[in-house]
């Protein structure tokens, strides 16, 4: 839905719908939707409304556009609940709609200079208004871009984006080759999609993994694709045709595609007419099997991330022989020391060489004990005992501990081997319904420390890294702390989306953690600045955990220590 071919044909029939068109009003009526209403002009004075659609999400990110009736519009104004976005451009004229030379990203060009861009890739997935003068007046998602000229028009340039051609997403990954794929086989495929990426990156990788499965007639059609040159040849090929002779049609499954029919017999297909019309169909005729496919995807990725923390906590378990040898070394240590307690040792000697009695050698050899030059013989012998009965005793829990993370390890595969076989939602829901719980039981490892007083919830960065997370994940009406003049973690206090103050017992509450997780902790008192969370920014290129502040106010507070939770420790 989102390629870069797409985008290009797509833009060029916005241009033929939308130039010269007012834009009227933007909402957001779902979650990661926004809508924008147009109003175009024909030739003869006559006025269409136009709505264009945006959508955010990861799996469904789409651009495209529909035709309204005026009812429909009235209805829509008639919701209580709207929340309006880029009023600045109301009323404004359409001169100029263009795709980025090297990526997906659509700009808007208003008669009043304003420029209203459509970011169409990954993470970055945003759209973004700049005025006339560059300066961000709003951002349909939130983002640490302030001026037009920070704002990169490559997806190489995006802080965080690397743009690695042969590498698919998670959704695509997901997408299933044929039982009849073999290990063999799919190493060809692989091959044959990386030369084609590397020869035309801008291909639509989902559609790519359709025309290179083994039914394909591709294989017979290009049997010298399973070469470097003869797969090079076909990427040049292939961008030709969907360039001069593009045939717009929506796969199974929702994916886009633009090349000739006869590369896809093995395939069920619809053909349209526009490259609009094989969005909006792709977007609206199958959403339950991304919706599926997206639910399945996050349940299995819970559950490969315990069975690596189960192997991880068996791996680290120490191996009981070896426990036991170190008892017996440690015992035999303690019963030398004792024969030898007569003995008189330097002050800062830290090893003894004794005969060893235990010794089956004919010859006595020497052994070197380790010792603790502040205490006598006999008390570095109680040492060696002490340890000695710590290991035996150690030897029995560990036994304990290793069967059940076994036990646990062998339930959570074969959980995971069921899941990987559901086919359909009513299987995957009853699945949850019946093993989720168990998944949900296990405490999540959260980037930042969670803290709750009387109904607030408090995130307190454990490091650079977690502040920047943290600081992404929260809402711009949030209260962002940190401890004055110092280094210390970010605080976030969560208000919900509400812009009314918290109490003033809740603000302290929080800016005392604020101070603990700071240099000054052993102060009496400290300062802690805070402000709206959408007040503080973030430099670009700057080094993690960095941000500007404004209309920042100051507490002077206690450094506290937070109760202890699940997700307090350091």
């Amino acid at each position: 839905m989102n390629s870069y071919d797409t985008l290009r044909l797509l833009t060029k029939e916005l241009r033929t719908t939308l130039l010269n068109a007012r834009f009227i009003e933007s909402t957001t009526p779902l979650r990661q939707t926004w809508v924008g209403l147009f109003i175009s002009t024909d030739s003869s004075g006559k006025e269409e409304p136009i709505q264009l659609q945006f959508h955010s999400s990861a799996d469904r990110i789409s651009l495209f556009f529909r035709s309204i009736k005026n009812e429909e519009i009235a209805q829509r104004k008639k919701r209580k609940n709207r929340r309006l976005f880029f009023e600045d451009l109301n009323g404004k004229k359409v001169v100029d709609i263009a795709l980025a030379d090297d990526d997906r990203i659509v700009r808007f060009l208003f008669d009043d200079g304003a420029e209203l861009f459509f970011i169409l890739f990954g993470p970055a997935t945003n759209a973004l208004l700049f005025d006339e003068g560059g300066e961000l007046v709003d951002s349909f998602k939130r983002t640490d871009f302030t001026h037009r000229e920070e704002f990169p028009m490559s997806r190489r340039e995006f802080p965080g984006q690397k743009k690695v051609p042969v590498k698919s997403n998670q959704l695509e990954s997901s997408l299933p080759l044929p039982n009849s794929v073999t290990q063999d086989q799919r190493t060809a495929q692989e091959r044959a999609r990386e030369w084609i990426l590397s020869e035309n990156p801008k291909l639509s990788r989902s559609l790519l993994r359709r025309l290179l499965r083994r039914e394909s007639p591709i294989w017979a059609i290009f049997p010298e694709i399973e070469t470097e040159s003869g797969a090079r040849s076909f990427a040049r090929e292939m961008t030709q045709l969907i360039s001069e002779h593009p045939e717009p049609r929506v796969l199974e499954g929702g994916i886009c595609s633009l090349v000739p029919s006869e590369w896809l017999t093995h395939e069920q297909s619809e053909r349209v007419s526009t490259a609009n019309e094989m969005v909006q169909k792709a977007f609206y005729s199958t959403p339950g099997k991304y919706s599926f496919e997206t639910k399945k995807s996050e349940q299995i990725q819970k559950l490969e991330g315990l069975i690596q923390k189960r192997r991880e906590s068996l791996r680290q378990l120490a191996d009981e022989r070896k426990t036991l040898e170190r008892a017996d070394r440690n015992e035999k240590y303690g019963h030398l020391l004792l024969a030898n307690a007569h003995l008189k040792i330097d002050p800062d000697q830290t090893q003894l060489e004794v005969d060893d009695l235990y010794s089956l050698d004919s010859t006595q050899s020497k052994v070197q004990i380790p010792i603790d030059p502040s205490k006598n013989l006999a008390q570095n012998a109680q040492l060696y005992y002490e340890k000695s009965e710590k290991g035996r005793r150690s030897v029995g829990s560990m036994k304990i501990r290793r069967k059940e993370l076994e036990e646990d390890l062998r339930s959570l595969e074969e959980n995971l081997a069921q899941l990987s076989s559901l086919t359909t939602h009513k299987e995957l829901d009853q699945w949850i319904k019946d093993v989720g719980k168990e998944i949900k039981s296990v405490q999540p490892s959260l980037p930042y420390r969670e803290i709750e007083k009387s109904g607030w919830k408090i995130w307190v960065g454990k490091n650079a890294k977690s502040n920047e997370i943290m600081l992404s994940l929260s809402h711009k009406e949030d209260i962002w702390m940190h401890a004055r003049g110092v280094a210390g973690s970010h605080v976030i206090l969560r208000m919900n989306g509400k812009q009314e103050r918290p109490p003033l017992d809740i603000l302290e509450t929080a800016a005392s953690f604020a101070a603990w997780f700071s240099k000054a902790r052993g102060s009496s008192f400290a300062p802690v600045m805070f402000t709206r969370r959408k007040y503080v920014t973030k430099p670009r290129k700057s080094p993690a955990g960095a941000v500007l502040v404004q209309k920042e106010e100051v507490l002077i507070v206690p450094p506290v220590c937070p109760p202890q939770s699940p997700y307090i420790a350091d």
